[in-house]
């Protein structure tokens, strides 16, 4: 498989850490998957995903366009299908919110359909990237949605988004402030 990844412009670097595209034949069907601590976006333009939670009371889940999933505390088993072309989105820790009409928090340890949480989106996605776009096209095409999404964000959204980051920047900035080792 051919792997595409970048860490996007501002502003959407603020709140995702990178964007990848995947496409060609995966070498393996299935990949374990260890805990992610970060909220993710996966998109897939080909055919149907399927993912098992190693929590057995979870039913397995089939995916046909991708699925948002929140920080993940478990394992899960991720099935390629034969053909992959998969768009992902690593959101910052807290860099979900402004971009979803959902608290995060309901999605931790927890897979959404993409069109359940993003109504509209993956087809807009899909009309312009077609079945032919090229890996750097997608990327750009789906960055645009994301800065879309962003800018219709309400403010609260924004302000959320802003306030871990800005915190650990202070921080690195005056280290000398925190507190060291008690003996």
């Amino acid at each position: 498989m051919e792997y595409v990844g970048r860490v996007p412009a501002p502003p959407l670097d603020r709140f995702i850490d990178d964007v990848y595209c995947l496409t060609g034949a995966p070498r393996h069907r299935l990949m374990n998957v260890p805990p992610m601590p970060s909220a993710h976006l996966f998109l897939h333009l080909g055919g149907p995903v399927r993912l098992w939670d190693s929590d057995p009371s979870v039913p397995p889940a089939l995916f046909a366009d991708g699925w948002f999933m929140g920080v993940w505390t478990r394992r899960f088993l991720f099935e390629y299908p034969a053909r992959v072309r998969l768009v992902g989105v690593h959101f910052k820790p807290w860099g979900m919110s402004p971009f979803v009409d959902i608290p995060a928090a309901e999605l931790r340890n927890r897979w959404a359909p993409v069109d359940a949480v993003w109504q509209r989106s993956v087809d807009r996605i899909r009309n312009r990237v077609g079945d032919v776009a090229s890996a750097a096209e997608t990327l750009r095409v789906v960055e645009e949605e994301l800065r879309s999404r962003l800018a219709e964000a309400p403010a609260r959204g924004r302000q959320q988004g802003g306030a871990v980051p800005q915190g650990s920047e202070a921080v690195h900035r005056r280290p000398e402030r925190l507190p060291g080792p008690r003996p």
